[in-house]
């Protein structure tokens, strides 16, 4: 199929993004270290939220190394491969050699701002890093043209996550925002979309030492207001207190609850009725 030339350029980010610029660029090393077990706690529910079928082409927006894509694309044994947009050249450097996967090398707004991309995707998936878009109205008004009808946006934001929660509680490290939410429901009723909302509820197992690397990593950018000082003292007050009996390699169970958030491209009959 045709498709745009120009595929590396980069996005404009958002005021909060630029503070934590480099994070990507800095994570992608251990970045499917970091997420092998998110990832993998992920898959199943995702693959039957966006009920993913083997003819449907799909977008990853913000895919990282597409590690997670390559799963999805063999888990849900789809026949075209899943198109990776990706800002960052560190992380999709990662990519090389994985199947299923198409890597792009452009931001979602650039890359949905492209006015050839009518009813051509399927799905289209934004798995916490919808929040890095500047515009997201503009981009939700673009996806709606660029999606089939009977086309799948899904936006998964984390609401909690038990064991960051934790480290939270003994640092001044900030919780998952929630103010964007109600917003992005609204937006994607204005981009003419057919929206649902549902709590999805993950659990997967972390050892301790894998837990306290992620940390130290700086896994999630809520952690770039935080110096290494204060990181230390957060894991040591984890040490002294809530995981004091624990060896490195034994196992704490976390908890992640995703607000999924998911609009639906109706046929042109629908959208008349509903005018």
């Amino acid at each position: 199929m045709p498709w745009p030339q120009d595929h590396r350029c980069y996005p404009t980010l958002n005021p909060i993004f630029n503070l934590v610029l480099g994070h990507y660029n800095k994570v992608a090393d251990n970045f499917d270290d970091y997420f092998a077990e998110i990832h993998d706690s992920q898959l199943q529910s995702v693959v039957e939220k966006i009920d993913l079928q083997p003819h449907h082409l799909m977008v990853d927006v913000g895919s990282g190394t597409c590690r997670f894509a390559e799963q999805v694309h063999k888990f849900a044994q789809l026949q075209k491969p899943i198109i990776c947009v990706e800002p960052f050249p560190e992380m999709l450097a990662k990519a090389k050699g994985r199947k299923g996967v198409l890597p792009v090398l452009r931001g979602g707004e650039e890359f949905f701002n492209d006015a050839s991309l009518c009813d051509w995707f399927d799905r289209v998936l934004f798995i916490q890093s919808y929040h890095h878009l500047k515009d997201p109205s503009s981009v939700l008004q673009n996806i709606e043209r660029s999606l089939r009808p009977g086309g799948i946006c899904s936006i998964w934001n984390l609401t909690s996550h038990s064991c960051f929660e934790r480290f939270t509680r003994v640092t001044t490290a900030k919780l998952y925002s929630s103010s964007r939410h109600e917003e992005t429901y609204r937006l994607l009723q204005q981009a003419n979309l057919k929206v649902e909302r549902s709590n999805v509820l993950l659990t997967y197992d972390l050892t301790k030492a894998k837990l306290y690397s992620m940390l130290r990593g700086r896994f999630i950018t809520n952690l770039y207001e935080l110096t290494d000082q204060e990181i230390e003292d957060g894991i040591d007050k984890l040490e002294k207190n809530d995981f004091k009996s624990l060896q490195e390699d034994d196992v704490i169970e976390n908890k992640a609850t995703y607000l999924v958030i998911q609009g639906t491209k109706l046929n042109s009959i629908n959208n008349n009725m509903n005018s």
